[in-house]
């Protein structure tokens, strides 16, 4: 098998409570989430920890929708 080195992973329907992301860390990575308030849903995403980034996080509480986004910052500083 093939080991690949992503920069960011994107992963979407995670079914996270908020409480629950302290368990569901990547060594190397730092991560990001939107969760429901209900089970269900959820995205979280992990961005290598040389990588700078701010991130917003947005969740919908009809439970409809809910995201997180994330902006780089000037990595090459």
């Amino acid at each position: 098998m093939k080991e690949h080195d992503c920069d960011i992973l994107v992963i979407t329907e995670t079914w996270y409570y908020e409480n629950e992301t302290v368990y569901f860390g990547i060594d190397g990575y730092n991560g990001v989430h939107s969760c429901r308030e209900t089970r269900g849903g959820g995205t979280s995403i992990y961005v290598k920890s040389s990588i700078r980034y701010c991130s917003e996080t947005v969740s919908n509480k009809e439970k409809t929708f809910n995201y997180v986004s994330i902006d780089l910052v000037n990595n090459d500083v």
